[in-house]
């Protein structure tokens, strides 16, 4: 199940962020308006985290790493199809608002999943499968990019979120409130 969140985490979280400078670009904004824009909607991740960080000890682990998951592929699907300037920059915010959060629970919720003499071997195994979804994502988007548009660069991003959500959702446990003894068990 983590395996599968990270790898579609990943495709999505650095198909998109390696290519939003040039989709900006691609868009008619300069490098320099493009570089600005994307430093200023970054800026909405730092809210992102505190909110997931409190989120999973409220919530949970799984309903939150759901609704950041879910959170990123909704915003990502309206920033790639967003009907104005103004639009493309609050979609934008919120896009990274939940991606930012996605990171945290992921963080957070990973390493409870694996018994303690594997916790570490665990986690960098997720990690490690997603970093293939993060080498695949940008490629990915250079192909579909011209073929599929701009819509179809952020229906993939969309896409690989709601798998990802779907994973935790379907196949994850929660860790919330219990001993690691009991999860590893």
């Amino acid at each position: 199940m983590i395996w599968l969140t990270w790898f579609f985490a990943l495709l999505g979280f650095y198909g998109l962020t390696t290519w939003l400078g040039a989709l900006l670009q691609a868009s008619g904004h300069s490098v320099a308006k493009s570089v600005s824009y994307t430093i200023l909607i970054s800026l909405a991740g730092v809210p992102g985290f505190i909110t997931s960080a409190i989120l999973v000890e409220r919530w949970g682990r799984k309903p939150t790493a759901v609704l950041m998951l879910l959170g990123s592929a909704v915003a990502a699907y309206l920033y790639g199809n967003s009907p104005s300037f103004g639009w493309l920059i609050a979609f934008g915010l919120m896009m990274q608002f939940f991606l930012f959060g996605m990171w945290s629970v992921l963080y957070a919720y990973t390493p409870e999943l694996y018994p303690t003499r594997a916790r570490a071997t665990g986690a960098g195994c997720a990690s490690a499968i997603g970093r293939v979804g993060s080498l695949l994502g940008p490629y990915a988007i250079g192909v579909i990019l011209p073929v599929l548009g701009q819509g179809g660069v952020f229906a993939l991003g969309a896409g690989s979120f709601v798998v990802a959500a779907a994973a935790v959702g379907f196949l994850g446990i929660e860790t919330k409130g219990k001993a690691l003894e009991e999860i590893s068990g």
